[in-house]
């Protein structure tokens, strides 16, 4: 088997790896100090968003840079289990939430 990539693959796997392990604490560096500790809601939405958006970057290097399925970084496909186990954590986390909140 063949481990030498050509050099762009090699580039964009550097590029989402860096940014996947440096770009959110990074981001809340940077935040915090521009914005200070407590900023607003539609602040923290967008910095949210930021942070969706370095996860759509790196599936998107994976996939069309790299030229990788996505189980090559551990996603498989959804089953009714998963489903089923995404329902329920979700109620739980509701009943928590609620018992925990008043």
């Amino acid at each position: 088997m063949n481990q030498h990539l050509p050099r762009a693959p090699r580039l964009l796997t550097s590029v989402a790896l860096l940014l996947a392990i440096v770009g959110p604490p990074l981001l809340a560096v940077i935040a915090k100090r521009i914005l200070g500790a407590s900023p607003s809601i539609s602040v923290q939405i967008i910095l949210q968003l930021v942070l969706c958006a370095f996860a759509g970057i790196i599936l998107f290097i994976v996939i069309r840079g790299e030229r990788l399925p996505f189980s090559s970084i551990g996603l498989r496909p959804m089953t009714w289990s998963t489903v089923i186990s995404g329902f329920l954590l979700a109620l739980r986390s509701c009943t928590e939430a609620m018992r925990l909140s008043g």
